[in-house]
């Protein structure tokens, strides 16, 4: 019994843990990405998450933690695992992709003009498109993989607004 009470106990941490990076890195995404509010993949995850929330509940409304019980609090955490790499898959992806597509439309004399560190950001990127693809590779439920993606993914961010802010706006004088 003991046991399965402290398996409750880190389901729940981790169950509170995932939900809530997603949560943030959606919010930030919404707010850099137009296109995140039509995508309905973490939706869709979070509403299974929390079918599996009801189950467990309904088994453990007598304060009793089932073996029945922690399989659907794991089951849970499967679907908001899958909720953040979904979010920061699209999110990766599509950061990506904008900047590719604003760069394809400059010469690259004009892109070196204006982004003066532009060959070493090109190769962050591109290490930091290998190390997505690992992350990604691995993707098994895992709640130490949804904190690699978050170092990663606030990486991409972060190359993102000093792109919007500072090189895109060089870019189209």
């Amino acid at each position: 019994m003991e046991e399965l009470i402290i398996k409750d106990k880190e389901l729940k941490e981790n169950l509170l843990l995932v939900y809530t990076e997603t949560k943030n890195l959606f919010i930030e995404a919404e707010e850099l990405l137009p296109e995140m509010r039509f995508f309905a993949a973490p939706t869709l995850e979070h509403r299974d998450a929390l079918e599996h929330i009801m189950r467990y509940m309904s088994k453990t409304g007598n304060g009793n933690v089932t073996d029945d019980a922690i399989k659907q609090l794991d089951n849970a955490l499967g679907h908001e695992v899958r909720a953040y790499f979904d979010t920061a898959d699209y999110v990766s992806i599509s950061i990506r992709d904008e900047i590719r597509k604003c760069l394809q439309k400059m010469s690259n004399r004009k892109i070196k003009r204006n982004w003066n560190d532009y060959s070493e950001v090109k190769g962050e990127l591109i290490a930091i498109s290998e190390q997505v693809a690992n992350i990604r590779k691995q993707k098994c439920g895992s709640v130490k993989l949804v904190k690699e993606y978050k170092i990663v993914i606030q990486e991409i961010l972060n190359t993102y607004k000093e792109f919007v802010k500072t090189i895109e706006p060089q870019l189209r004088k």
